[in-house]
Order: structure tokens, then sequence, then C-alpha cells
């Protein structure tokens, strides 16, 4: 998938779309990289509308967004279920976007704490104790 020079269109799957929400139910048969792609330039299309919706639901941990509007919003987690129902309501894809302000991952190294060393890792932090002249 690609934009094309001077327009909005994007090449998907081999042909062009004006606008993500012009693809029908095949959208599910992209591959990860594709659907990745698609995501990223919806979320450049209507960056507009889907802040505006988190901005308006400030609980909500998912927008469902379907033909250019949002069409559901959920406090938490939309089922694959749920969201075929949209699909089939609304006559069109529907695309789940993630509140990204709610899931903030912090960075840290993953460390084996099990002394039997069965590569059981979790994240940890490093702490020194000591004061500044100490070398580690």
């Amino acid at each position: 998938m690609k934009k094309t020079r001077g327009s909005k269109s994007l090449i998907i799957a081999g042909r062009e779309v004006p606008d993500p929400f012009e693809l029908d139910m095949s959208w599910t048969q992209l591959t990860v990289k594709e659907k990745d792609q698609l995501l990223s330039s919806l979320e450049s299309f209507h960056s507009k509308l889907i802040e505006r919706a988190f901005k308006e639901s400030p609980e909500a941990t998912v927008i469902v967004l379907s033909k250019g509007t949002v069409v559901k919003v959920y406090a938490d987690f939309i089922s694959l279920e749920e969201l075929r129902k949209l699909e089939k309501k609304h006559g069109a894809i529907c695309i789940p976007i993630i509140n990204q302000q709610k899931f903030i991952i912090e960075e840290s190294i993953w460390s084996d704490l099990t002394a039997e060393r069965k590569r059981d890792y979790y994240p940890t932090a490093p702490i020194v104790v000591g004061d500044e002249t100490w070398r580690y």
C-alpha cells in the first residue's frame, strides 16, 4: 500500500483507493504489514476526527470508524463479533482505533528472575544503591 503522488489516494493490494473506507470486507485479507499501513493512513486521513472523538470521550479505549465517521465508542475493547455486527449494520468496513494515550508503554529491561534460569523473563528496572562516586 502506498500513497500516490499529488493526491490522497492509496494503493492497497494493487488497486487505487481514494479513502480507506472505500475498501470492501476483503480488507481483512490484507497482510499484517498492509493492515498497519492502512491504519497509519487512516489515522492521517482522519486525524482531526480521531482526536476530537477521544477528546469528547476521554474514557474511551476504542472508537470505531466507518465511512469517515465515528459509529461507536467503547470504554473497553471491541470483540470481532461486535465489529462484524457494526459492519453489517453500516454496510461498510468498520475500523477500530485504540486510544494510544491510555496505553503509554514504559521501556524497561527484561530479566530472568528465576533461580533455575528457565527463561522466565519479567520487565525490571535497574536500582543502584550508593552515591554518585560509586561505579556500576
